[in-house]
């Protein structure tokens, strides 16, 4: 038997208040998990977070994606690579939270706390670098 994959389907603008509401849990859950200072307080909402005296940012997208980055770096200036991000994927049985690789992430606390630490120490372990 052949084996069928599923196919993500395009977003629609009735998609949105959906996408920003699961974008809000996952701020709150990360808000939950970690240490935070607000940066900006509306969409996109950043908040700064400092690891082992490294600063990072979150950053919020009403649009279903969240990213952890360095926070303003000398050597990433502009746009600096993401250290952590999910996105919202949208398919037949409803919407999910996805990796840069379009891998399931379920929305459950420990599972997303222990990626995102494991991701931290990566960065440090590689001695900043991404």
């Amino acid at each position: 038997m052949a084996d069928i994959k599923e196919h993500r389907q395009s977003l629609e603008e009735r998609d949105f208040p959906i996408l920003e509401s699961m974008s809000d849990k996952m701020r709150l859950l990360v808000l939950d998990s970690f240490e935070c200072t607000p940066i900006e307080e509306s969409w996109p909402y950043r908040y700064k977070i400092t690891e082992n005296s490294f600063d990072f940012e979150w950053v919020f997208s009403a649009m279903g994606s969240v990213t952890l980055r360095v926070a303003k770096s000398e050597r990433y200036r502009r746009n600096p690579p993401p250290i952590f991000y999910l996105s919202v994927g949208k398919y037949a049985g409803g919407y999910r939270w996805e990796d840069g690789d379009a891998v399931e992430v379920k929305f459950v606390k420990e599972e997303i706390v222990t990626k995102v630490k494991n991701m931290i120490n990566k960065f440090l372990e590689s001695g900043g670098v991404i």
